[in-house]
């Protein structure tokens, strides 16, 4: 009795199970999260600083005195006015996700092509079998029957 598996479903299960199309798929993961690396670096930055100092009576350390208590808070921004190196490296990221698309992509069409051929070859052995079984049997009956209607040689 033949197997047959469906087009649609062989080329799913070879989709998720090549090592190397997966390989690939998780290169193109990375280049997407570059991309978002990369834009992430060309926005705006504000960083706050905030200290508190409380000095000790002499030579102790849980005696505090608290009216010398410093404060000091600072605010940094960081605009995003000269950032051509974040702004080359974004684009990189860009090209680098572009040319990862199309290598899975072809991948993946190279990876469906040969499955189909694959399938396609294994149909026509399993066409050809069923028209040379017959004509193979029809040869054993029939070498068969001219070793049993010839008479035997005395």
């Amino acid at each position: 009795q033949a197997f047959k598996v469906a087009e649609g479903d062989a080329i799913n299960v070879a989709l998720r199970a090549r090592l190397d199309f997966l390989n690939t798929l998780g290169q193109l993961y990375d280049a997407e999260r570059r991309v978002y690396v990369a834009a992430d670096a060309l926005r705006a930055g504000l960083d706050v600083d905030a200290a508190y100092r409380v000095s000790t009576v002499e030579d102790t350390v849980f005696d505090l005195k608290p009216g010398d208590a410093t404060w000091n808070l600072g605010v940094g921004l960081d605009l995003p006015v000269d950032r051509l190196r974040e702004r080359n490296a974004y684009r990189r990221s860009l090209i680098t996700l572009a040319q990862q698309r199309r290598t899975t992509s072809l991948q993946q069409d190279s990876i469906k092509q040969t499955l189909r051929t694959e399938l396609r070859s294994l149909e026509q052995l399993r066409e050809s079998g069923r028209w040379t079984r017959p004509a193979v049997s029809c040869r054993w009956d029939a070498s068969r029957s001219a070793t049993l209607s010839t008479p035997p040689m005395t």
